[in-house]
């Protein structure tokens, strides 16, 4: 049923960003995949084109140098705590969020999260986008709603939301 719920959920924000333009999403010439291979344009997690959810994209990098670059908050949590990377913790040199304002990729720790605004979600009907700057969160969070979270809390959130565990 939850995966019912989520494929609907998916093809209505395809057919919605098809005719609207998907705010997520940017030129790839404006994009930087830091992950290698024939699949280097997909989440590793769910096969998501990445351009098309850029301003959501996380990244880890590994301490042997490789990189595995999501398309969401969402999958991240997911490999961190049921998938690839659950046993693998101490393999996580750096955590990497874009800029939803400048797309600039980001240590995820430092960044500022707006959690549950009006603006699409990637993966998730809640929506989870970082800022660099405190003030450009809380101008997106003044015009879209949402809540301020750092990423631990932001992690915690989407834990809880999205995978019902606290």
């Amino acid at each position: 049923m939850t995966k019912t719920i989520f494929l609907t959920f998916m093809l209505c924000s395809f057919v919605f960003g098809a005719h609207q333009g998907i705010f997520q999403s940017v030129p790839k010439k404006d994009a930087v995949i830091l992950q290698k291979g024939d699949q280097k344009e997909s989440c590793p997690a769910c096969g998501m084109n990445l351009f098309q959810f850029y301003k959501t994209s996380h990244a880890v990098k590994l301490k042997d140098g490789t990189y595995r670059q999501y398309c969401s908050l969402y999958c991240l949590v997911d490999e961190m705590t049921f998938e690839y990377l659950s046993d693998k913790q101490d393999q996580i040199e750096e955590i990497i969020v874009v800029d939803a304002k400048t797309t600039k990729q980001l240590d995820a720790k430092k960044a500022f999260y707006i959690i549950g605004s009006k603006m699409p979600g990637t993966m998730s009907i809640q929506s989870k986008y970082a800022f660099k700057e405190k003030s450009d969160a809380l101008e997106f969070q003044k015009k879209y709603s949402g809540k301020l979270m750092s990423f631990d809390e932001a992690f915690k959130a989407t834990l809880k939301h999205d995978f019902g565990r606290d």
